[in-house]
């Protein structure tokens, strides 16, 4: 089992899972619970923050998703870097891009939010399926665009199967 590392640079943390899996919300849980109980200040980098600053330059094709979180990583590892913790919450759908963030960062902690899209297309939270699913193309990871799922991530995690604070206590331990 990995531990966090204490010295030097800090900790990154991936939250990978389809759209609507709940990365946002348990990556805000887990900053909140790091900068009270963690050894160094973390932050959050979210995915749909990122579109938001870049004002949506890129559209939802695997090429630019990629570059999306090839964006995000930078800015994560500008912070870790500078001793501090980061949770990036991102798709990262291929296992090419999850290789390139393990390379990219020594200590690097993927943690898995396994729900399937049949259940994240009922529940819809945020209407993502709903609006993209009408449309000819949608570009949805997991429904149009293949999502590669981990297949070792260092914790695993079961959005709408349990609450994000047990999910959060799977991490913690």
């Amino acid at each position: 089992m990995k531990t966090m590392n204490c010295a030097g640079a800090g900790s990154f943390f991936l939250l990978t899972g389809l759209s609507g899996s709940g990365k946002s919300t348990l990556g805000r849980l887990l900053v909140e619970h790091l900068n009270k109980y963690g050894v160094r200040a973390a932050s959050l980098i979210d995915g749909d923050m990122a579109r938001n600053f870049f004002e949506h330059d890129l559209s939802f094709t695997p090429e630019d998703r990629e570059q999306m979180t090839k964006r995000m990583a930078f800015g994560a590892k500008t912070l870790v870097d500078s001793n501090i913790d980061v949770v990036m919450a991102n798709i990262a759908g291929s296992r090419n891009t999850r290789d390139f963030l393990r390379e990219n960062f020594p200590d690097y902690i993927e943690i898995f939010m396994d729900v399937d899209a049949e259940t994240l297309i009922e529940k819809d939270v945020k209407g993502i399926y709903k609006k993209h699913l009408a449309s000819e193309r949608p570009m949805i990871v997991g429904v149009d665009i293949e999502y590669e799922s981990p297949t070792a991530p260092d914790v695993r995690v079961f959005p709408y199967k349990e609450s994000p604070e047990q999910s959060l206590e799977r991490i913690v331990k």
